[in-house]
């Protein structure tokens, strides 16, 4: 698995060499539970240059499926214009001896697709519009909505994994007092609801005052990501977090 994360992070960070130096960096790190167990950590790291912004989001857990243990990789890069409108993309997964690697170029309505999957190559293009929003454009989408008490919006956002496109509803609930890794925290509840391929999920994503996700909650998948500090992230499965 080591062997791949350095394939993928290598892949994911010459996406944005050729872009400007970065003028605002930010990170933000969460741990991964499953039934109340800690298995990953998500990390987001946001670099805004003078004409761009580079979102890399990475994914890592390992679970016990019941047949055997599952770990599991994912890295998604996307290159955005200051005001949310995608440039390129990509997506990396490694699960197992398995490697798969999309990458996407926009050129005006249509994104050019090189997808890499156990040595095979194949391309082609698909459809794109501006309704589509990648990170950087539901971020901003999101502080322009705000967190008003029933206030309801939506977007199209592409599922990298699967490379289906999808709708997402966000309805804005209540202040709430919520439990962030033992410390109590008045975030706003907002339930988005995702409905794509014919399936539909819910999450429920609890947000600052400045509308930054704090912790998200799949209650189907029995999955949670709660904000943390990179040392706790980065402590060993297994390994005490106190």
């Amino acid at each position: 698995m080591m062997r791949f994360f350095w394939l993928l992070m290598g892949g994911c960070f010459a996406l944005g060499t050729a872009n400007a130096q970065a003028q605002e960096v930010d990170a933000h790190y969460m741990a991964v539970f499953v039934k109340g167990d800690r298995v990953g950590y998500y990390k987001k790291l946001r670099k805004v240059s003078a004409d761009s912004v580079i979102t890399t989001e990475l994914m890592t857990f390992t679970i016990d499926a019941g047949t055997g243990v599952v770990q599991k990789l994912t890295v998604d890069e996307s290159v955005e214009s200051r005001d949310g409108k995608l440039i390129r993309f990509r997506h990396e997964a490694a699960q197992g001896e398995r490697l798969f690697r999309i990458v996407g170029e926009r050129n005006g309505d249509t994104v050019h697709l090189l997808l890499v999957s156990n040595k095979e190559k194949h391309e082609r293009d698909m459809p794109w519009s501006d309704e589509t929003l990648m990170p950087e454009g539901r971020r901003l989408l999101a502080e322009s909505q705000g967190l008003v008490l029933g206030s309801q919006y939506g977007y199209d956002q592409l599922f990298t994994e699967t490379m289906s496109f999808g709708q997402v509803i966000v309805t804005v609930g209540p202040l709430m007092e919520v439990d962030v890794l033992g410390e109590k925290m008045k975030l706003t509840e907002t339930r988005e609801v995702i409905e794509s391929t014919g399936r539909s999920l819910e999450y429920l994503v609890y947000r600052d005052a400045t509308t930054k996700p704090i912790k998200m909650v799949a209650p189907t998948m029995f999955m949670s990501l709660v904000t943390c500090s990179e040392a706790y992230a980065m402590t060993p499965l297994g390994e005490s977090t106190d």
